[in-house]
């Protein structure tokens, strides 16, 4: 399963391996995000955007706010 997120929930990053650990996600707007590759590195976090897309919106506490 798979959903957009507003953001990177930090939690994610946390449980990537120190070195090599990879994440793919969506992120952007409700309408339309980035499906991006984070990959953990000795140096830090490299992120690359592989495509845009759409996909159903992150419930829970990293999700958008919706009033």
């Amino acid at each position: 399963e798979a959903a957009g997120a507003p953001d990177v929930p930090f939690r994610l990053i946390e449980q990537l391996d120190e070195e090599g650990g990879r994440l793919a996600i969506p992120v952007g707007s409700l309408e339309d995000q980035e499906l991006r590759l984070i990959r953990k590195t000795p140096k830090g976090l490299h992120t690359r955007v592989v495509n845009y897309c759409r996909f159903v919106p992150l419930r829970g506490a990293a999700a958008w706010r919706v009033d």
